[in-house]
């Protein structure tokens, strides 16, 4: 298929041309996002774990890490031994909730590449300080280099809290799975009592 790129505005464009029936088809492979679904809080919430960007699965299915080889909720099955992979939206922000765990993105509005973390450009992030305000968080695990650079950037005062844990996207094959249960178990069950 026949690709090519352009910049319009400071930011790259890429396209494949589709040739259908003498026909050119541009598709653009950016997108832009504004976050459409609600963080998953509570006031007795202790730890707020934060994604970077919604995935477009995310984005169809209006709910986090949707993408069928993301490692988050087989991860968090583990760790929880409880069953969340299959479970409903309703049941796995149920389970989150129990376990006094947070959840949201630190990117609330920017433009991708598809789903890909490193092309991220024109990023708008999310208010953390207004979301954790009045509640019980105590730590921020970023998910991946993104999620923490964007939340460290913009609200230096909350490093004390916040840690950089390894993604769970399958773009991140440095880490398997066994090694993604013992950081992220580690993180989250020393807050358990």
């Amino acid at each position: 298929m026949p690709f090519f790129t352009f910049a319009k505005r400071g930011i790259v464009f890429d396209y494949y041309i589709i040739i259908c029936d003498n026909i050119f088809i541009m598709e653009n492979k950016y997108r832009h996002v504004e976050h459409s679904f609600k963080a998953i809080i509570n006031v007795d919430s202790q730890i707020l774990i934060l994604g970077s960007v919604p995935s477009v699965m995310s984005i169809q299915n209006n709910f986090y890490y949707m993408h069928h080889r993301n490692r988050f909720w087989p991860l968090m099955e583990k760790i929880f031994e409880k069953e969340l992979v299959c479970c409903s939206p309703e049941e796995k922000t149920a389970k989150l909730l129990t376990r006094k765990i947070a959840l949201y993105d630190s990117v609330f509005e920017c433009d991708i590449y598809l789903s890909s973390d490193s092309k991220i450009t024109n990023v708008i992030p999310s208010d953390i300080p207004s979301l954790i305000y009045r509640t019980n968080i105590k730590k921020i695990l970023c998910n991946g280099n993104v999620s923490y650079n964007v939340l460290i950037k913009n609200y230096p005062h909350l490093i004390p809290m916040a840690k950089k844990m390894p993604s769970t996207s399958p773009a991140n094959a440095a880490f398997s799975f066994e090694k993604l249960v013992v950081a992220w178990g580690n993180e989250i069950k020393a807050n358990w009592y």
